[in-house]
């Protein structure tokens, strides 16, 4: 119970973070499909390490 309210607040967070961020990198396409990269391979299962 209490890892799923620390997971919903980081949720949250990075919500957050990402909203304040979003505007910044929209400019920056490298940095945006880099993220974009890193998200499908979190999603995927890849391991970039």
């Amino acid at each position: 119970m209490l890892y799923l309210g620390f997971a919903l607040f980081n949720a949250i967070l990075f919500a957050k973070a990402s909203q304040k961020v979003s505007y910044k990198i929209f400019h920056q396409p490298f940095l945006l499909d880099f993220i974009k990269f890193s998200v499908l391979s979190l999603i995927l299962g890849l391991d970039l390490r």
